[in-house]
């Protein structure tokens, strides 16, 4: 991903924490566009697990990363009046399923 994204300061991170470098071939700002330089041969690439269903849309392979392991933190923003629409109820309660 492009720098100043929060995946790029991840795969950074990650890098940094085993004392490797990255090397970056090119950069995208959207995950569908590294899917298909991935697809067309350019390279490989560390990508959100969230898009893994995406990514085999694109008749890629995805591979979970042993080590290390890279996780986050994710919240939900509400808005502090009215209700929420039936949509965003639904989604709402699917992401505080425990």
């Amino acid at each position: 991903m492009n720098r100043g994204s929060a995946v790029r300061r991840w795969t950074d991170t990650a890098f940094n924490q085993c004392g490797k470098a990255a090397q970056y071939v090119c950069e995208a700002n959207q995950l569908s566009t590294i899917g298909q330089l991935v697809r067309t041969g350019l390279g490989v690439s560390a990508v959100p697990s969230l898009c893994e269903a995406q990514m085999r849309e694109h008749g890629l392979t995805c591979l979970p990363l042993s080590a290390p392991a890279v996780t986050q933190e994710v919240g939900t923003l509400l808005k502090s009046r009215g209700n929420l629409s039936a949509p965003a109820g639904a989604f709402l309660e699917l992401l505080t399923e425990q």
